[in-house]
């Protein structure tokens, strides 16, 4: 048996100290995004619109989509919210017959319609992803 000298063992009792903090720190979950990092792209939410203009419209004012009222109901919950009501309620002749991909686009033109501003990357689709994006502040009124 080769015995290690002691501070051999001190050494890697040191290692083992300084870098496990640091990779468990790294497996933190990061907190909610928020909808003034910008969660949607300007291209999103252009095809959001035209989708919105399609199916929506008709039914659907665009006065209806943005305000205090809305904003509490729909944009202070995750955003995961209004993506599964629309994805699952909507259009009212068709429910459920819209793709994730129309549903984040209209959920990113309704994000820009409140004034949250465009980012780099799209809405996504999971809900999982979804459930960790919120709206933060008072958003402006439709644009």
């Amino acid at each position: 048996m080769v015995r290690r000298p002691a501070y051999l063992s001190l050494l890697f009792a040191a290692l083992f100290a300084l870098l496990v903090p640091g990779a468990l720190r790294a497996q933190t979950p990061r907190p909610p995004a928020s909808g003034s990092t910008g969660v949607f792209t300007e291209a999103q939410a252009r095809e959001g619109r035209e989708v919105y203009t399609a199916e929506c419209v008709l039914c659907h004012a665009p006065r209806e989509f943005s305000g205090t009222v809305f904003q509490r109901r729909w944009l202070t919950p995750p955003v995961s919210g209004i993506f599964s009501h629309i994805l699952n309620t909507m259009p009212q002749d068709a429910p459920g017959s819209l793709s994730a991909n129309q549903v984040a686009s209209i959920v990113a033109y309704i994000l820009q319609m409140n004034g949250q501003p465009a980012g780099a990357n799209p809405l996504p689709t999971e809900i999982e992803r979804l459930a960790q994006i919120r709206v933060s502040g008072d958003s402006g009124q439709s644009k």
